[in-house]
């Protein structure tokens, strides 16, 4: 009698519809730390995909992509967010196939203009470093300080919000930035009069208990949104109609350039994973190799041209 080959029970090969697929993609990204405002974006672009046309794991395609890029080609929004919105969609159908629930999808972004960087000149950057009058009202000397190491580390907004008390190393005068967009640390040199600025601030900030260096009112870690209002708030005050925040890292960038700072150092000292974003500044003005750090830092040079006019 002949052995017949036997063959193992196998189940229903039931497919999970897209709600598990798109949970158990965001605890992968999780799992992989990425921060919460892109965990918001991808469940954001996939509802209005979702919302556009029920997806359907099995039957999706690259024509549903193309007809929610024409949908949203209609709507009266930016190019720039519609390219966003595909840009997240992207990552989840790469997700996908490389998961084996669907067929590569190929997705291109709108070509957009790439508007002015705005930065701010050296006239507004005097107002705006002016010394608060009480350095005893914490709002106004905090917001200060806040300004004076924007323009003099060239740092993103939630990298300065996370920034502790014990990450100012002033044996070495160094900034470390733990949260960083790339997830890699930096160390930031300090320029001796941020060093200076920061030296006092801190002194007087730690006997407050908080381990933040730039808390709320409340000693509690200061949100993204706020940050963005105080400066608002805090330029109009001044008399300057600017109101980003990203403008002091690109007045930071441009400054630099201009002083002559060579590619790859700036690529460092702005924390660029990509040479090439670095680049873009480097196009956008003039350049010569400089080495000395206080002769070309931003607000080195503006506190000399204080001092002068002083």
């Amino acid at each position: 009698m002949k052995n017949k080959t036997r063959k193992p029970l196998k189940l229903g090969d039931s497919k999970p519809d897209s709600t598990i697929l798109i949970e158990q993609f965001i605890r992968e990204k999780q799992a992989e730390n990425v921060a919460p405002s892109t965990i918001k974006n991808y469940l954001n672009s996939w509802r209005y995909f979702n919302d556009f046309k029920p997806v359907n794991i099995e039957n999706l395609s690259a024509l549903d992509v193309k007809r929610w890029l024409n949908y949203l080609s209609r709507q009266d929004i930016t190019i720039t967010t519609v390219n966003s919105y595909l840009r997240y969609l992207k990552g989840i159908l790469n997700w996908l196939s490389e998961n084996g629930y669907i067929n590569k999808i190929r997705i291109r972004t709108l070509k957009e203009q790439t508007p002015p960087l705005k930065f701010y000149t050296e006239a507004e950057l005097e107002r705006l470093l002016e010394e608060p009058a009480d350095f005893t009202d914490f709002p106004s000397y905090r917001n200060w300080v806040i300004v004076n190491t924007l323009l003099g580390t060239g740092i993103r907004r939630t990298t300065l919000i996370n920034l502790q008390i014990t990450d100012v190393d002033f044996e070495n005068n160094l900034l470390l930035c733990y949260t960083t967009k790339n997830k890699k640390s930096l160390a930031l040199p300090l320029s001796n009069t941020l060093a200076e600025i920061l030296y006092t601030y801190t002194s007087k900030l730690i006997k407050t208990g908080t381990t933040w260096l730039f808390p709320d009112m409340y000693g509690e870690q200061l949100k993204a949104d706020r940050l963005s209002h105080i400066i608002s708030k805090y330029n109009k005050a001044h008399g300057v109609d600017k109101t980003s925040v990203h403008g002091f890292r690109h007045t930071y960038a441009r400054m630099m350039v201009l002083a002559g700072v060579d590619i790859f150092r700036l690529q460092r000292l702005l924390g660029h994973s990509s040479i090439e974003m670095t680049k873009k500044y480097v196009e956008l003005f003039a350049t010569d190799l400089q080495k000395d750090y206080n002769d070309y830092n931003p607000l080195e040079k503006m506190r000399r041209r204080h001092k002068k006019i002083m």
